[in-house]
């Protein structure tokens, strides 16, 4: 009886510390990017995401930015522009809020975060996540989502329109299906109102990302669509959906 005892706190010693040392050696692999270890192993090629930012403090802002920086593709020409594509949305955030700032008369501190995330998501693409909050005065802050979709083997930053084969025609598809959507919910006439059904638009730059099954998910952040409460809203089709509006999806 006393070594079965012994045996069963030494194997619940052991299971503890293997996921430790498992996600440090994450953490190294990623330069303190999370998850992305988890991923690289779906993808044709591996992709390394560095930590870059910076933490600005004053009087009247507080300024905690981080982006990532990617090396991995094997066009470096597209892979420069894209590391400069995420470092120029932290720059303009970052330039923008200490303007305004600078500009106000009220007793009030600016607030900026901006991070980013790798999520899961189909082979051959590697997904970003930049999230944004800012704080410029009144009742509460505003955040925003903006999912950067990597195609590996194109070497680019993947568009909505790049997934269908029929221009213009695959947005008055989708807005119909996102309308079928919101109408089949439960709280549907609380949602619904002109406004809302002119603000549902697909745009040309439409924030969107794959599910690891392939499905197809719209993003609309805070006050595109519907109201501060509601929050950033999500539509997701399935293959079979958007065949089914004569949508030839191709991911």
């Amino acid at each position: 009886m006393t070594r079965q005892i012994a045996f069963l706190l030494l194997l619940s010693v052991f299971l503890n510390i293997c996921p430790c040392y498992a996600e440090e050696n994450n953490k190294q692999r990623t330069k303190d990017a999370p998850g992305t270890a988890i991923f690289v192993m779906a993808v044709p090629v591996e992709i390394q995401v560095e930590k870059r930012g910076s933490v600005q403090e004053d009087k009247k802002w507080n300024i905690q930015a981080s982006y990532p920086a990617i090396s991995g593709l094997k066009d470096k020409k597209a892979e420069k522009k894209i590391n400069q594509l995420f470092q120029k949305h932290s720059q303009d955030l970052q330039k923008k809020l200490i303007k305004n700032a600078k500009l106000n008369k009220q007793n009030v501190k600016f607030e900026l975060i901006s991070q980013y995330s790798i999520k899961e998501t189909k082979s051959p693409y590697f997904l970003i996540v930049l999230f944004d909050y800012q704080y410029t005065g009144g009742a509460q802050g505003l955040s925003s989502y903006r999912y950067v979709t990597l195609d590996l083997q194109n070497n680019c930053i993947l568009t909505l329109n790049q997934l269908f084969n029929t221009k213009d025609a695959y947005k008055e598809s989708l807005q119909n299906l996102m309308i079928k959507q919101i109408e089949n919910r439960a709280d549907a006439r609380q949602l619904l109102n002109d406004e809302i059904y002119a603000n549902l638009q697909i745009q040309e730059d439409q924030n969107f990302y794959i599910k690891p099954c392939g499905d197809l998910v719209l993003v609309f952040n805070l006050h595109e669509v519907t109201p501060y409460t509601t929050g950033k809203i999500e539509f997701v089709f399935t293959e079979e959906e958007l065949k089914s509006v004569g949508l030839p999806y191709e991911f």
